[in-house]
Order: C-alpha cells, then sequence, then structure tokens
C-alpha cells in the first residue's frame, strides 16, 4: 500500500467529486464511505471520512464540519500523463466545465498537448500528453531561473525552464532546485515586469508563445 496518500477537504461537495472523478478514469472505485448522522459534528449525510482510487492510485477526502476561509489552490496540481489525444481531449473538456482553465489546452515548448485548470471543485489539474513528457534531468545539478524567463510562469513553465535552462544573461532571482522553489534577493532594484512574484497566472502562455 502507498505510504503517501492525497488528502482532500472539500466543503459539502465530497461524495460528488468523488463520483465525479472515479467516472473519468479507467480502474478507478470508492472504496469506502463514513456519512455524518444525525446530532453528529457535521452536517448530516456529508462525508466524514471516505477513500477512493483514481487509475489504481489512493486518494482520501472529506467534507470539512468547520467553515475555512481558505479552499484549494493551483499551487498543488493533479498531473496526469495522457497516453492519447482523445483522453486528454476528454479530460480537458469534462473537468474544465464549470471550472478556470489556467494555460488552454495548446502546444507548448515543453509538450505538443498540455493544459491546467482548476475544475468546478477547485482542484487543480495538469494534463500533459505522456509522449511528450519533459526530458529529466539531473537533479544534483539544477537550473537557474532568470527574471525575464521566469515572469509569469506556473509550475510547468518553471519545468520547462529546467529542462531548457536560462536563454539570457540576466542575474538568477529563482534557483529551481529538486522540490524546491530558493528565493534569491535582486542584484539590482526596478525588476518591474521581469519580476515573477508580481505577475498573473494567465501571462504563461503568452510568454511561451514569444520564446
Amino acid at each position: 500500500m502507498q505510504k503517501i496518500t492525497t488528502f482532500l477537504m472539500f466543503d459539502g461537495k465530497a461524495e460528488e467529486a468523488m463520483n465525479f472523478y472515479t467516472s473519468l478514469f479507467e480502474n478507478s472505485k470508492i472504496l469506502s464511505l463514513t456519512r455524518y448522522g444525525p446530532n453528529e459534528a457535521g452536517a448530516e449525510g456529508t462525508v466524514m471520512h471516505a477513500a477512493f482510487s483514481l487509475g489504481g492510485q489512493e486518494f482520501m477526502c472529506i467534507d470539512s464540519n468547520v467553515k475555512h476561509e481558505f479552499t484549494f489552490t493551483p499551487a498543488i496540481s493533479l498531473y496526469v500523463n495522457c497516453e492519447t489525444e482523445e483522453e486528454i481531449d476528454g479530460l480537458f473538456e469534462k473537468l474544465s466545465h464549470g471550472g478556470q482553465v489556467l494555460m488552454p489546452l495548446d502546444r507548448y515548448p515543453f509538450s505538443e498537448k498540455f493544459a491546467w485548470l482548476s475544475d468546478k471543485f477547485g482542484v487543480s489539474w495538469q494534463l500533459n500528453l505522456s509522449k511528450n513528457q519533459l526530458v529529466h534531468r539531473d537533479l544534483n545539478n539544477p537550473t537557474v531561473v532568470t527574471p525575464s524567463a521566469a515572469s509569469g510562469l506556473g509550475p510547468a513553465g518553471l519545468r520547462f525552464l529546467a529542462a531548457k535552462g536560462a536563454a539570457r544573461n540576466d542575474k538568477p532571482l529563482l534557483q529551481l532546485r529538486p522540490h524546491v522553489l530558493v528565493p534569491r534577493p535582486p542584484h539590482s532594484a526596478g525588476l518591474g515586469r521581469h519580476n515573477p512574484l508580481r505577475c498573473a497566472r494567465g501571462q504563461a502562455a503568452a510568454l511561451f508563445r514569444r520564446q
């Protein structure tokens, strides 16, 4: 059994989300489901705890019985390698319906077909045509990401730059290491639009097309 399991917290829609996700992927099913009963901590009928699998990989979820100010964030995504164009097209259509497209399904320098989106429940997904997976690099030799290259990039863009390397002579602002982005203070003031911390997610696709 896997030791690390993704745990998703919903606000009353956990069972709906599970049913939706398990309908999208082969070898997927709900493994267990416990609902709140009357006079318990959560609203009756909502999910106290559940487990489900997608493509054989196990997930857990709950409906929170406490109202929080936060929800899901695109900073963490479920990354899906699709084997065929039919598969990636179908997943994009269904997962993006009622959600938000962060990077449209399109060709990018790191993949002939890729998309990044948040679904109607707020969960973020990255879809990639598997024959176009990124080139693996030596993790002991991180790539420097420069301000002009990093501006506006999402996680997919940063992985692309890790494979591509710095294309300009700008001084480094970020250094990409295995699983960690280490910020460095800028060597000069006035980065302006080149400051990646100020750039919107939606600029990623436009920036790729300018490369």
